[in-house]
């Protein structure tokens, strides 16, 4: 009888065991003494240049993580263009080389220059980037190991040209309208402004429109605004 009990018992503890064994070997374990790297923060970035007047680059960045001990020296990261998910041009963006990721440091930043070009007046292009490993970096998590960055020169209507922005302060959008007024402001986010800060940059965008008459909508027709 001593014997089936303790038979019976076993059953039980070894499904247990078995249990404990299978969840174990689905978590990833890294090895400390090992450098791995991922992205981190936003995978995908919009970019537009009609934010930035005057110039024809921006510099895009994206921060990478370290798994493991810190570097005792710099180190070189391998990038490479995913061609599957890229349709800027390689004069259209400059990637700095080497990539290093600097030593003493947990998070280091990916910066890449992107470019304007002509054809971005009509159509958005896209950038995607991939950490390989090499000798001095093995990748971290799968889905961390690409970014990916979207550019041109066109104009959206942003999310805060809302209802009430467009009764209130600025009227209808027209990517004309939102042009001339980042151009004139050198502001293009207003997200979080009150209506009344909203009534200020009105003004001071109808002073500017008084100031340039050839402002004008796509047709050739005057900018107008609400209130005026």
């Amino acid at each position: 009888m001593i014997m089936k009990r303790h038979l019976l018992l076993s059953a039980p503890l070894c499904a247990v065991l078995a249990f404990a064994a299978c969840s174990e070997a689905e978590i990833p374990v890294y090895d400390v003494s090992s450098h791995r790297l991922y992205f981190t923060g936003e995978k995908e970035q919009t970019v537009t240049f009609q934010f930035y007047p005057g110039t024809d680059t921006y510099e895009a960045c994206f921060p990478i993580q370290l798994i493991g001990q810190q570097l005792d020296a710099d180190r070189e990261v391998s990038v490479e263009v995913v061609d599957t998910a890229t349709t800027a041009l390689p004069d259209e963006y400059t990637l700095s080389s080497p990539v290093v990721f600097r030593k003493g440091l947990i998070t280091d930043t990916l910066k890449v220059l992107l470019k304007r070009s002509a054809r971005m007046d009509d159509e958005e292009v896209s950038l995607a980037l991939r950490i390989v490993a090499n000798d001095h970096f093995a990748v971290g998590y799968p889905d961390s190991l690409m970014v990916k960055t979207h550019f041109s020169n066109l104009l959206r209507k942003p999310e805060w040209w809302t209802e009430d922005i467009t009764n209130a302060i600025f009227g209808p959008y027209s990517d004309a309208k939102y042009h001339y007024l980042i151009e004139s402001t050198g502001i293009a986010d207003y997200s979080g402004y009150s209506l009344t800060e909203m009534r200020k940059v009105r003004d001071a965008y109808q002073q500017a429109l008084d100031a340039h008459p050839e402002w004008t909508e796509a047709d050739g027709s005057p900018i107008e605004l609400a209130g005026y």
